[in-house]
């Protein structure tokens, strides 16, 4: 899981690297654009990571045979962003930066959500402390 999560770190990064290089390029014209688009790559960016350690964790529960907990935090996240999206949007004052910032979060609380979720699952298969046996030794 560990060499999953580098790799997709990895190739995320790069990724975005040249996508941000190409999308300046592009945008270039408006200042204003290009200024709005890389405040929301920055902001963004971060759901990056918790995306990938979110897929490996729903990989990992797929291959386990047991697909609930990703469902699980798939819609607490939802509910967890629409519910103050939809309070924020009439709220005074509301500027998209706000949208942004909320989707970081509860992505991030996702990613501990699943992790959590695999940690248990992964618990009961294999426990934690199990009783180490002493090899027998034939002919003492």
């Amino acid at each position: 899981m560990v060499l999953a999560l580098v790799c997709a770190v990895a190739v995320l990064v790069g990724g975005y690297t040249l996508r941000d290089v190409y999308l300046r390029a592009v945008a270039a014209d408006d200042a204003t654009i290009a200024a709005v688009g890389t405040e929301f790559r920055r902001i963004i960016s971060w759901n990056f990571v918790a995306k990938g350690v979110i897929f490996t964790c729903s990989g990992m529960f797929q291959a386990l045979g047991n697909i609930m907990p990703a469902l699980i935090s798939g819609v607490t996240r939802r509910i967890l962003f629409a519910a103050p999206a939809i309070w924020l949007s009439s709220r005074p004052g509301f500027t998209m930066r706000q949208v942004w910032y909320l989707s970081t979060g509860t992505v991030i609380l996702q990613m501990l959500a699943s992790l959590w979720l695999l940690r248990r699952v992964c618990g009961r298969i294999v426990p934690s402390r199990a009783p180490i046996v002493e090899p027998m030794v034939m002919g003492a």
